[in-house]
This record gives C-alpha cells, sequence and structure tokens, in this order.
C-alpha cells in the first residue's frame, strides 16, 4: 500500500474525502492533525493514477515517499538521502525543484532552496527502476 496525498481548495476536505472512499480507498488516519487544503489516504499502485483522473475536487495527487521529523539540516538532508531513490528514477534523470515551501518550521526554505544537493548517483541502477514510474505525482520533477 501506497501512501497518497490530495491537494485540494481549503474548506473542500471533506467532500475530496467522501470522494476518495467512493473510489474505494481508505483515508488515512492522521492522530486527529486536520489538515488544511489536503487528504491522505493508502491505496495499491494503480491508485495514484486512476485518483489523479477520477477525483474532481483534487488539484492533484502526490505520492508520499517518506515522512520523518527534522530538527535541524543535517537531519533533513540524511532523511532525503535515506529515501530509495532508485525505485522512482533513471540513473541520468535531471531532478529540477521549482519551489520549496515550509509550514510552522524552524528551518528556512529559502535556505532548502539554495542549498546544493548531491545526490547518491550510485544508488540508481542504470535500467528500469524497480516500481512503476510515476510522472504524474511528481509534477516538480522534470
Amino acid at each position: 500500500m501506497n501512501t497518497l496525498v490530495a491537494l485540494c481548495a481549503i474548506g473542500a476536505e471533506k467532500i475530496l474525502g467522501n470522494e476518495i472512499k467512493k473510489l474505494g480507498y481508505f483515508l488515512k488516519d492522521m492522530g486527529g492533525n486536520k489538515t488544511l487544503g489536503r487528504v491522505t489516504f493508502l491505496g495499491d499502485d494503480d491508485a495514484l493514477f486512476r485518483s489523479n483522473l477520477c477525483l474532481r475536487t483534487a488539484d492533484r495527487v502526490y505520492l508520499q515517499l517518506a515522512s520523518y521529523k527534522a530538527e535541524d539540516f543535517d537531519a533533513l538532508f540524511d532523511s532525503v538521502y535515506s529515501i530509495p531513490w532508485q525505485d522512482f528514477f533513471y540513473k541520468d534523470v535531471r531532478v529540477v525543484v521549482d519551489k520549496v515551501r515550509s509550514h510552522k518550521s524552524r528551518l528556512s526554505s529559502k535556505a532548502l532552496s539554495t542549498r546544493p544537493s548531491t545526490p547518491n548517483w550510485g544508488m540508481c541502477g542504470e535500467s528500469t527502476p524497480c516500481r512503476k514510474a510515476v510522472p504524474a505525482a511528481m509534477s516538480a520533477f522534470t
């Protein structure tokens, strides 16, 4: 099961949640934390494509690759480095970060976007990724 995040207009979360339930997917319990403008749910590999196609109130649907708490930049970049990128991208893919947003964060979004990244290309394989390619969910990446 994959964790998917559907973005919507603020106030439309309940309507979007009902649409997701009608498609047969389960909403993820966020521990009582209500998040404005987004609904998190669980689905199989086809759920990403099906929800992008069928959800009327969702602006877009993302695949959540990881979730972690980062108190400083070292913890943030260590956590990002530990994500199995080779499952989602080819070795020579170019990743461009268009926008960085932070909400109630002690880490500055300007510092996040200006820090140079050093991808671990050794992790990426030469051939097709193990999982299905998910370009629709990666609108920030080209």
